[in-house]
């Protein structure tokens, strides 16, 4: 339903990280010509959002990196709409509702590693995002997320459980450097 150039998603319950950061995006759409753009965010405490629970650092992107567990975080990720009408699905729609928690992760794989688009990395906090989302609300939710990760991975041609497995423990360090 949007009708801008450029795509991005805020969750109802995230907020982006500073007046200026949609200026900084458009900037950096203009200076480098990528397909996408994508940045940092900041997990956040629920009820404090000046507490930072971890930093998720995205760092440069690597085709190879998608097999190793590297992908940006969706909320810091913004797009050209020729992206979105390059990876839709044989029903028309972008994200596979089959998914219940990793439709986002099953569309970067896509985008990503199938459709190898030229995305930039801006060094900056886009996002600011409480904790307590599906993905790690319960034990449940999270091997369910584990599970959807190794099929979308599957699906996508890219990694396996080795990948899934690295994705994972590429997170600690996002609890201890907090920027």
């Amino acid at each position: 339903m949007a009708t801008g150039e450029v795509l991005g998603f805020v969750n109802a319950d995230d907020l982006l990280a500073g007046a200026g950061i949609i200026s900084d995006i458009a900037n950096c759409f203009n200076k480098t010509q990528a397909d996408g753009v994508y940045g940092d965010i900041e997990y956040v405490a629920k009820s404090d959002i000046t507490k930072i629970i971890r930093y998720w650092r995205s760092g440069k992107f690597e085709r190879l990196s998608i097999r190793n567990g590297w992908m940006p975080p969706h909320p810091a990720l913004y797009l050209k709409r020729s992206v979105y009408q390059k990876a839709t699905l044989e029903d028309g729609s972008y994200f596979d509702t089959s998914f219940k928690i990793a439709a986002d992760y099953d569309f970067m794989m896509r985008i990503l590693g199938k459709l190898k688009i030229d995305i930039a990395y801006l060094p900056k906090v886009f996002v600011k995002m409480r904790v307590g989302g599906k993905s790690n609300k319960s034990i449940f939710n999270v091997l369910r997320k584990s599970y959807e990760d190794i099929v979308a991975m599957r699906r996508n041609g890219i990694g396996g459980f080795g990948t899934l497995i690295c994705k994972n423990f590429r997170k600690l360090p996002q609890f201890i450097f907090r920027k």
